[in-house]
């Protein structure tokens, strides 16, 4: 029993099935892995701007690869059997697996994912194959009819939706170079094993009659077409070359200007807080050094290596509003009068309003700063009074480093302290002004954090003695020390003595 359904003859009865010949059967294997190593090649730039160009490209590679690798299977038949050509749905064939290889490229968006998204587009570009295929065996001139076992055909658009499902993966997944040529083989694969399954569903009658018009020289064909692949292929590859080169000429391009950009950003910082050195000469050092504090304690508190390296330029603006603060009060040598004292503190607004809006993440940071650093832990400082982790990190840090530096320093108006001193002060004002979490990284990373004030070798003895009675609840004499630190006459004679922190 026979149907005839779209000029095709369906059949299971019993005929004489098309035998190929091995070494073209192999060139259709090698122009479909070629195909497809070129598609790989193209698709790979889909992530460039002109990506809709490139997977366009990459499809009608792929496609023509398909259609020549169908075509040269349909000359490796070794029947002897004179075969024409028609050009019309020759050419229609191949146009129809362009366009169902373009749907299916389109109906992937790059970079996904989503197994909904290729199976779909599979499905389409499977069904697109196998009509491409049919199309194409209609094209065939044959002197006797033939018929498709239905069973065979059925499995073959299996294999085409399932070969498109994993080509359109591939394709669209598969970036490493080294791994390419396997993908495209595994392609390639499924490709002929598409073709090859369907012409074994083809059949002849029995009866073979021998008195047939002469055909056309197959390999003069094969040949051409092995050799427009390889162009197709020669054409991907140089392509793809090219444009790999440009897009590295781009990114270093890029990278140029960045790194300008970024060099730029950072000499900016440290002209602007020249300016900030021109009106306060005493603290000129302070400034420097404060960066260094603040990276060393940045990296031992966890943070990055950028960030640290952020925060080292940002630090040295933390005062940058003071050049909106008049001289008078600025370079006075006596102690400030409450009133001046008010005045002082708006060069924390000042220097934000100076900072802010920018956009760029290290005057940002600076503005952040310059706003928040002399905020206390427990909510007492200004301008706003924030508290614990309301304060921005890097202002947090900033704190600790600015007040550690400003009492290791010689001042017209004070004497520096001894290292002992000064990290038994921070100890005591942990949880109080500043963050305890830091103030305890910074005792016990005192050679890294404070380096730039040790001239030679640190006793770890008297540093682990200072850290130990900074934390010791007893009433020894660096006990009564803090003590008297946190008192009202301690404050107060800090004041007199100049660690009110201008």
């Amino acid at each position: 029993m026979a149907l005839t359904m779209l000029g095709l003859c369906i059949s299971a009865e019993p005929g004489v099935a098309f035998a190929h010949s091995p070494w073209i059967a192999a060139v259709s294997f090698g122009a479909a892995a070629l195909g497809s190593q070129a598609a790989l090649e193209m698709a790979e730039r889909s992530v460039r701007p002109n990506a809709f160009v490139w997977r366009l490209a990459s499809a009608a590679t792929l496609a023509t690869a398909i259609w020549c690798m169908h075509f040269l299977g349909i000359l490796a038949i070794t029947e002897p059997l004179p075969v024409g050509i028609a050009p019309g749905p020759t050419l229609l064939s191949l146009a129809v697996a362009i366009a169902a290889v373009m749907l299916g490229f389109l109906c992937v968006k790059p970079k996904s994912n989503r197994w909904h998204q290729f199976l779909g587009a599979g499905v389409l570009v499977g069904l697109g194959i196998v009509l491409m295929h049919f199309i194409g065996m209609a094209g065939v001139l044959l002197p006797v009819p033939v018929a498709y076992q239905p069973w065979l055909g059925g499995v073959s658009v299996g294999i085409a939706v399932t070969a498109a499902t994993a080509g359109l993966s591939i394709a669209h997944r598969f970036h490493n170079r080294r791994l390419r040529p396997a993908a495209a083989a595994v392609m390639a694969t499924a490709i002929c094993g598409m073709h090859y399954t369907a012409m074994a569903a083809a059949t002849m009658p029995v009866e073979v009659v021998h008195s047939f018009a002469p055909g056309f020289d197959r390999m003069l064909l094969v040949g051409a077409i092995t050799a427009a692949i390889a162009c197709l292929l020669l054409l991907a590859l140089v392509s793809n070359a090219s444009d790999r080169r440009l897009m590295a000429a781009e990114v270093s391009l890029l990278r140029d200007a960045n790194a300008m950009m970024v060099r730029t950003q950072e000499e900016f910082l440290r002209r602007l807080a020249s300016v900030a050195e021109t009106r306060d000469t005493d603290t000129g050092q302070h400034i420097t050094r404060i960066g260094t504090i603040s990276q060393q304690l940045a990296i031992a508190a966890g943070c990055t290596q950028e960030y640290a390296h952020q925060i080292s330029l940002a630090a040295m603006l933390h005062d940058i509003g003071k050049i909106g603060i008049a001289d008078s009060i600025l370079l006075k040598r006596e102690p400030l009068t409450a009133e001046e004292r008010q005045d002082m503190r708006r060069h924390a607004e000042l220097g934000h309003d100076m900072l802010a809006g920018s956009g760029l993440p290290l005057l940002d940071m600076a503005a952040e700063i310059s706003w928040c650093h002399h905020e206390c832990w427990d909510g007492s400082g200004y301008p706003r009074g924030l508290r614990a982790e309301e304060i921005p990190l890097a202002a947090r840090i900033v704190a600790i480093s600015d007040v550690a530096d400003a009492l290791l320093s010689t001042r017209p108006y004070k004497q520096p302290w001894t290292l002992e001193r000064v990290l038994e002060h921070l100890a005591a004002d942990g949880g109080i002004r500043f963050d305890p979490h830091l103030v305890d990284v910074l005792l016990e990373n005192v050679a890294s954090v404070l380096a730039v004030w040790l001239s030679g070798p640190m006793d770890d003895g008297i540093l682990s003695s200072a850290h130990r009675r900074c934390h010791d609840p007893g009433d020894g004499p660096a006990t009564a020390t803090v003590k008297h630190l946190n008192s009202a006459d301690g404050i107060a004679k800090l004041t007199e003595c100049g660690t009110d922190w201008r």
